[in-house]
């Protein structure tokens, strides 16, 4: 492997699929379809999964976004979740970011923060990665796609 600490290098990239939201009071639904947001704004747990390939990590994740909707648009991202690699290593995955509404449809431009961490020897190595993160939130298909870098 080369060395995973280099700024640049590729983590992992990958399409999650939303399938499920827990609301309190406002629902993705109507997020999405343009409601407004309260001035208190909106909670929403997203709940997604997919795959993640290519980089240095190859795998699936499960996660939840404890998702803060600002009245401006902005949503505040606050997420945990678990990577489980191809070969059965299990990494704890914590993320937060920003996702803007795009000027033009319904996406959304994603911006993430990732830090890693595990107790197995395989992978310790993600414990000391800075992971930075650019993707959409495609908003139609339910799906988010994402990629990752050492920062």
């Amino acid at each position: 492997m080369s060395n995973p600490h280099a700024s640049g290098t590729a983590v992992y990239e990958g399409t999650q699929d939303i399938i499920g939201a827990t609301d309190f009071g406002l629902t993705l639904e109507e997020v999405l379809g343009g409601a407004p947001i309260p001035p208190e704004g909106a909670r929403i747990d997203v709940h997604v999964e997919g795959p993640l390939k290519g980089g240095l990590l190859n795998g699936s994740i499960t996660a939840t976004d404890y998702l803060y909707g600002r009245p401006d648009g902005r949503m505040c991202l606050y997420i945990r979740g678990v990577v489980t690699t191809d070969d059965g290593a299990r990494i704890s995955f914590l993320a937060d970011g920003v996702a803007t509404p795009q000027a033009e449809g319904p996406n959304m431009d994603l911006r993430e923060n990732v830090t890693l961490f595990t107790s197995d020897t395989r992978y310790t190595w993600v414990n000391g990665l800075q992971i930075w993160g650019s993707g959409v939130v495609d908003n139609v298909n339910g799906k988010i796609e994402i990629k990752t870098w050492v920062a």
